[in-house]
């Protein structure tokens, strides 16, 4: 979790005036960074390398069968228009 809290932005940037997006987004960053840095210390790097490598195939598998998902979708869509006698290549070109 994120530890940045409101009371230690304001006292890094001296008010609640001087507190920006950039600030606040700068603050966040550098608190993962920390986190990430620290549970790599704990776990070791071996055990982390494999974590961040499930992590990226989970993410590309998910987001490839959705891909698949829409296509199978578009490809109905595009079958039920020949039907109607209209051509299916200029439908899905739109």
């Amino acid at each position: 979790p994120v530890k940045v809290t409101v009371e230690e932005l304001e006292e890094a940037a001296g008010d609640l005036a001087g507190v920006t997006a950039e600030f606040i987004a700068e603050s966040v960053k550098n608190d993962i960074h920390e986190q990430y840095e620290e549970r790599e210390n704990t776990l070791g790097s071996d055990i982390m390398r494999e974590l961040e490598r499930r992590v990226v195939l989970s993410v590309l598998d998910r987001k490839w069968r959705e891909h698949l998902y829409e296509m199978d979708y578009l490809q109905e869509g595009i079958g039920l228009r020949a039907m109607a006698q209209k051509d299916p290549l200029v439908e899905y070109q739109r």
